[in-house]
């Protein structure tokens, strides 16, 4: 029995460490396939079922544990990376979009650009302004779409090809040597009258002529175009840029032609035969010499596009109603008086630009143009519109700006698809009501207009992101303008603006604000809030402080205070940190503030006009600064950090000082009086009489026991109009040393130019058949050179003849 139970003890635990062992091995196992909550659980539970096993559990543990903590700080690390290059992708995105605004985009659309295709081979292609590919990367050779003709050149394969933006390309030739029997486009940049083969007839193929800036007589020109007559398949004609005076009658050959291109050149008239182009789609003829157009020009009525801007078109014939596929019609730069009533047929017109011409009225028929996005009216002698305006309800385009407008039509709140409203330079003194109606606005230009309120709706404008009220009459703002949240620029210049209402801070994705020219004193806390503020222009109001509420604005990169009557900034100013100019001239500070060094960013602080004595040491760390400014303060000395900005404009005295400062020379030093002695003669012999009597300023605060210093300063506060400054200077002098007499031709000049005429003439009848100490010369010698160079300097009194009457008897 004793036997059984030693063999059951035995048993049992080798039992027990057997399952231990395979316990331990699974969560082993746990720990290398990462389920490390489960192998936790397992080895803290084998904790208390396996103490002969705890130093490995517990060794294990601890791996697990470290396993853990070595992918948490992995995936911070991962984290931390990936925020990193989301950062540097919203900043390559930021280069991107930047790249994309400068690049030049053919109709808004194409813009060429250079990447690798699927291949890897650099190849040209052209993309959107999102980025996307719109025409393939396969050109070897590129430019953009040209805006004269709306082709690209590219190469493919080492064969030129003009490329329109359909992506169908043209087997080009640009000389008759490379024209072949496949030749589909013929492009010569300049056209030499023999250029052209006897027998372009013979080239069927081409579809595309264009010849530009050359010089085409009558007799090759009727020659071009009977040899063309016979292309059956020629769809574009461009010869702009030439100098032709007439078409021949040959043009009305080109019965197949869909382009023609005269853009630039002489015409007159155009002939009859114009009208049997019956295919035509697009006729550009604007920049010539057209008073008037055939009837004829009706007869085109495939035609989609029809440019005569800068001509000299009177009138236009009835027939402009036949084109009724009409899409674009630009008549800007002419000299129309009116518009026939047959405008109103041209139903699927989209654009029609009248600019610049000299229209007093519209006819009502422009209201049926139902289908017109964009209608352009600037520089015309409007003085009112029809009611039937409010029928273009596709309008989203309006310009009106440059008329004698005093009225909008109530009809105007029916173009409920308008985004843009242009009213610029009008005559306008109110809005109706219903210009709360146009919710789909962005752009709202009221500037230089006789606005004196606003109505209550201009708040239902809440897509407006743009409104200008510049120059108008208003001198307070609805609380509705807060109800704007979209507006992103808001410009109030020039308006007789005393305060801001407080709604003013709810416009918080405003970008620009300008207040320039008001009489604004105060603002209110409430400009905290606008914290996507880039531009904040206050120049020209009367405040005399700053909430500590402009701190708020740490997105400010331009902030324009000049011409205030500010004395001191707030300490916030130091957290407009991406701040890169900073405009303070013109106002009566005292002081800058140490936390000025705080704006790291500052490219240009302009501080000319103040009562600036000293600059903060702070301004040192201003590593970016470029432009300082300093003019018209008087500043006794500089901090030394100072020294490293690249352009300091300052007036001469001032420049010198600061450049003798970072030398390590102080003019307030005593002993470098001799310097500032000189300093003074120089500057007044460069006619800089201002600076040259502040210095003599200087000398005497140095040394007020030297004579010479305080009859220097008498001499040259005359040429300062410091009249009274000469007088005590000279009467000083004396005192300290009244042997020297010659100080009593400034001292007479003073009282002269100070209207003491009696206190003048007194001096003049004592000593001016004396001499001056050490003066060989006459005194009224004296007296009367000094007159002489005075007036030489262009500086003169009524009272010059009495004295010299005076001192000659």
């Amino acid at each position: 029995m004793k036997n059984l139970l030693f063999l059951i003890t035995l048993v049992l635990p080798l039992t027990l460490f057997a399952q231990c062992d395979q316990l331990i091995d699974r969560a082993e196992q746990d720990i290398e396939d990462r389920n490390y909550k489960i192998a936790i659980d397992r080895l803290l539970l084998l904790q208390e079922e396996c103490p002969r096993e705890r130093e490995r559990i517990g060794g294990l543990i601890q791996r697990t544990f470290a396993l853990i903590e070595g992918e948490r700080d992995l995936a911070d690390s991962e984290r931390m990376r990936a925020e990193a290059e989301k950062r540097r992708a919203d900043s390559a995105l930021k280069v991107a979009n930047r790249v994309l605004d400068q690049m030049y985009f053919y109709e808004g659309k194409f813009g060429l650009t250079l990447k690798r295709n699927k291949y890897r081979e650099l190849k040209y292609g052209f993309i959107n302004k999102k980025g996307e590919e719109v025409l393939p990367f396969e050109y070897e050779e590129a430019t953009p779409f040209s805006r004269r003709d709306g082709f690209a050149r590219v190469k493919i394969g080492g064969s030129k090809f003009l490329l329109d933006t359909l992506g169908k390309k043209y087997l080009l030739a640009e000389g008759p040597d490379e024209l072949t029997s496949e030749t589909r486009a013929l492009n010569f940049q300049e056209f030499l009258p023999n250029s052209l083969p006897q027998n372009l007839s013979d080239y069927t193929k081409l579809e595309v002529i264009l010849i530009y800036d050359g010089g085409i007589d009558k007799v090759k020109l009727g020659n071009l175009f009977e040899s063309m007559g016979k292309l059956s398949q020629l769809k574009i004609l461009s010869l702009s840029g030439n100098r032709i005076d007439s078409l021949p009658e040959q043009i009305g050959q080109l019965t197949q032609l869909q382009t023609l291109n005269l853009y630039k050149n002489k015409l007159t008239t155009l002939p009859e035969q114009i009208g049997q182009l019956t295919q035509l789609r697009n006729l550009y003829l604007s920049d010539n010499q057209l008073d008037s157009l055939p009837e004829q020009i009706g007869q085109l009525t495939q035609l989609q596009i029809l440019d005569l801007h800068y001509n000299k078109l009177i009138t236009l014939p009835e027939q402009i109603g036949q084109l009724t596929q009409l899409q674009t019609l630009s008549l800007s730069t002419n000299k129309l008086t009116t518009l026939p009533e047959q405008i109103g047929q041209l139903t699927q017109l989209q654009s029609l630009d009248l600019r610049n011409n000299k229209l007093t009225t519209l006819p009502e028929q422009i209201g049926q143009l139902t289908q017109l996005q964009t209608l352009y009216l600037s520089g015309n002698q409007l003085y009112s519109l029809p009611e039937q305006i409010g029928q273009l309800t596709q309008l989203q385009t309006l310009d009106l700006s440059y008329n004698q407008l005093y009225s909008l039509p109530e009809q105007i709140g029916q173009l409920t698809q308008l985004q843009t409203l242009d009213l610029f330079y009008n005559r306008i003194d109110s809005l109706p009501e219903q210009i709360g109606q146009l919710t789909q606005l962005q752009t709202l230009d009221l500037f230089y207009n006789r606005i004196d309120s606003l109505p209550e709706q201009i708040g239902q404008l809440t897509q407006l992101q743009t409104l200008d009220l510049s120059g108008n009459q208003l001198d307070n703002l609805p609380e509705q303008i807060g109800q704007l949240t979209q507006l992103q620029t808001l410009a109030l210049s020039g308006i007789q603006l005393d305060s801001l209402p407080e709604q003013i801070g709810q416009l918080t994705q405003l970008h620009t604000l300008n207040l320039s020219s008001n009489r604004i004193d105060s603002l209110p806390e409430q400009i905290g809030q606008l914290t996507q503020l880039q531009t904040l222009d206050l120049s020209d109001n009367k405040l005399t402080t700053l909430p500590e509420q402009i701190g708020q604005l740490t997105q400010l990169q331009s902030l324009d205070l000049r011409n205030n009557k500010l004395t001191t900034l707030p300490e916030q100013i130091g957290q407009l940190t991406q701040l890169q100019a900073l405009y303070l001239s013109g106002n009566q500070l005292n002081s800058l503030p140490e936390q000025i060094g705080q704006l790291t960013q500052l490219q240009a602080l302009y501080l000319s006009g103040n009562k600036l004595t000293t600059l903060p040491e702070q301004i040192g760390q201003l590593t970016q600064l470029q432009e300082l400014d300093i003019r018209g303060n008087p500043i006794i000395k500089f901090p030394e950090g100072i020294c490293h900005i690249p352009k300091i404009t300052a007036y001469p005295y001032l420049k010198i000082k600061l450049f003798l400062s970072c030398q390590g020379i102080w003019l307030s030093d005593p002993k470098n009086r001799h310097i500032n002695s000189r300093l003074a003669n120089s500057l007044f012999a460069e006619k800089e009489y201002h600076a040259a009597f502040n210095v003599s300023i200087a000398l005497c605060k140095m040394d007020s026991s030297r004579y010479s210093n305080w009859s220097n300063r008498s001499w040259y506060a005359l040429f300062a109009n410091k009249y009274q400054d000469a007088i005590t200077s000279a009467q000083k002098s004396l005192e300290l040393d009244s042997t020297q007499t010659g100080v009593y031709t400034n001292l007479a000049l003073g009282y002269l130019f100070n209207n003491q005429l009696k206190k003048a003439e007194a001096i003049y009848k004592e000593w001016k058949d004396k001499h001056f100490y050490r003066d060989k010369r006459l005194a009224k010698e004296v007296f009367l050179q000094d007159l002489d160079y005075i007036e030489s300097k262009g500086i003169t009194h009524p009272d010059f003849a009495k004295v010299r009457a005076l001192l000659e008897n």
